[in-house]
């Protein structure tokens, strides 16, 4: 977010100043991440994208592989969307096996509300275009050694397509709770063990961090990862939150584009908090923590601190928080206290 975006008038309300930084953000974004010129100008780039739409990963991964780490999903949300598409296509078949007790077939929309038939057609609908055999997964033995490659290309940009990150949460819910009657009798030492490891790594790597790079802000998406989050120790979960503010946004400029902007929008929103705004600024507040906690946390720590007056808004505030962020907020309490120690 430009530091112009934020000089805004004391009259204009958040949501106005919000819509109107998010359009100039677009418009800025339009010029260079064009998917047309993009794929047009880089035809590695567009040759890769075309065999990923049609199934053929062997031969995308050899383009790939010659370029640099982020690249390619970065620079082509059509790409992205592609190599998610295959991600789909793969764990259909054993969702549909492993988690029957979920009444519908589709997902939590962008939005948060019930189902996302037209997310789930058009998915259906680029699996279509398949001309090259694609593996899908049967087992948990193949659900790890099938799926991590493709997500260790694609990352947080697993959100472009929401609906195959929340299908992935609840397999591994399954797993991680043992409600599925068909699952697999792995041994205790090894199986379990290793697909347990790579719950941990496909959260870290992907689930988490593509929390921040949603289309719009979804708590539902965010309470189906708390579910499985909560499982995992403290100690892995704050490394995971730790690893989401600093080390993954060297890897995705898009976070890094995203953690400027909630920062951006947070200020804003702490300049214009007081006692009689806290429940309209504290819905804002959520919903900027719903995209970036650790950002938007963080910053609200700092004034709590500098501020004493703002202790009553902001934790009136902080009543719109899920509770992975709650989680995310006792980490950050816990690391104050120990830099004043």
């Amino acid at each position: 977010m430009t530091g112009e975006g934020l000089q805004t008038s004391s009259s204009l309300s958040f949501s106005a100043a919000t819509a109107s930084q998010e359009a100039e953000d677009a418009k800025l974004a339009s010029v260079y991440f064009d998917d047309t010129e993009v794929l047009g100008k880089n035809q590695k780039l567009g040759l890769a994208c075309a065999l990923l739409e049609h199934g053929a990963w062997p031969l995308a991964k050899q383009l790939l592989d010659y370029m640099p780490d982020g690249y390619p999903v970065g620079a082509s949300r059509r790409l992205a969307r592609a190599l998610a598409n295959l991600v789909g296509y793969s764990i259909e078949p054993f969702y549909r096996s492993q988690c029957k007790h979920w009444r519908n077939d589709t997902p939590v929309d962008s939005n948060g509300s019930g189902t996302d038939a037209v997310g789930a057609q058009r998915q259906r609908d680029s699996w279509g275009k398949f001309t090259h055999p694609v593996e899908q997964v049967t087992s948990w033995s193949d659900f790890e050694q099938l799926l991590w490659p493709w997500l260790t290309y694609l990352g947080p940009y697993l959100a472009l397509r929401h609906e195959v990150g929340v299908k992935m949460m609840r397999l591994m819910l399954v797993r991680l709770e043992g409600e599925s009657g068909g699952m697999e009798t792995d041994s205790k030492d090894a199986g379990e063990k290793d697909i347990s490891n790579t719950i941990v790594d496909i959260c870290d790597h992907c689930l988490v961090p593509g929390t921040s790079l949603l289309s719009s802000p979804n708590y539902n998406y965010v309470d189906e990862l708390w579910a499985i989050l909560q499982r995992f120790p403290y100690q892995q979960r704050y490394y995971i939150y730790g690893r989401w503010k600093n080390v993954h946004t060297l890897r995705c400029w898009d976070l890094a584009i995203q953690r400027s902007k909630v920062l951006g929008m947070t200020k804003y929103a702490i300049k214009r908090l007081a006692k009689e705004t806290a429940k309209l600024i504290g819905r804002q507040l959520g919903k900027l923590c719903h995209t970036y906690p650790m950002v938007a946390l963080d910053y609200m720590l700092d004034k709590v601190q500098d501020f004493q007056n703002f202790i009553g808004p902001v934790v009136e505030s902080m009543r719109f928080l899920s509770a992975l962020e709650f989680d995310v907020l006792a980490c950050k309490l816990l690391t104050m206290v120990l830099e004043i120690d």
